[in-house]
C-alpha cells in the first residue's frame, strides 16, 4: 500500500521510531530482564519466540503454495 498523506507517513515513522526505542531497551536492561524472569521464564519466552516463528513461516509456504496454484 501506498503512504500517500502526511498523517500516514508520520503515523508510520513514529510507529518504527517506538519500535526501535522497545527494543533497545529490551536489550540494553536484558541482564536486568534475565535475573527478574529467571529460568523459567526464559524458557517460556524461547518457546514463545520458536512458535510464533514457526507460524510465520508455515504462514509464508501458504502463501507460496497458493501463490503458485493460482499461477499454474
Amino acid at each position: 500500500q501506498k503512504a500517500d498523506s502526511v498523517t500516514t507517513q508520520v503515523s508510520v515513522w513514529a510507529a518504527i521510531l517506538a519500535i526501535h526505542v522497545v527494543l533497545w531497551l529490551v536489550m540494553r536492561y536484558s541482564l536486568l530482564i534475565i535475573r527478574v524472569i529467571k529460568d523459567g521464564g526464559v524458557v517460556l519466552v524461547t518457546r514463545l519466540a520458536g512458535m510464533m516463528l514457526s507460524a510465520i513461516a508455515v504462514q509464508q509456504i501458504i502463501n507460496g503454495v497458493t501463490q503458485v496454484v493460482q499461477g499454474a
